[in-house]
């Protein structure tokens, strides 16, 4: 399952990043986002184009190109 498949409302455990780059991937991690984090979907907007997450009390919009490539296993 990967991250652009959640629902609003539900949360997941990031488990894998495949084929990001490892610059995006290096972004990632550094605003928070890594393999092991909580993430839970809060809205889906731009007509399914960009997600609004939240991990750590912290909140991201990420593109649905990049959700894709995030795997993720449902809570």
């Amino acid at each position: 399952m990967t991250l652009s498949t959640l629902k609003k409302g539900e949360s997941a455990l990031i488990l894998d990043f495949k084929d990001l780059s490892d610059s995006f991937s290096r972004r990632l991690y550094d605003v928070g986002i890594s393999i092991g984090s909580e993430v839970t979907m809060l809205n889906i907007l731009n007509f399914g184009q960009l997600f609004y997450i939240s991990i750590d009390d912290v909140d991201f919009c990420i593109r649905k190109q990049d959700a894709k490539k995030i795997t993720v296993e449902k809570l």
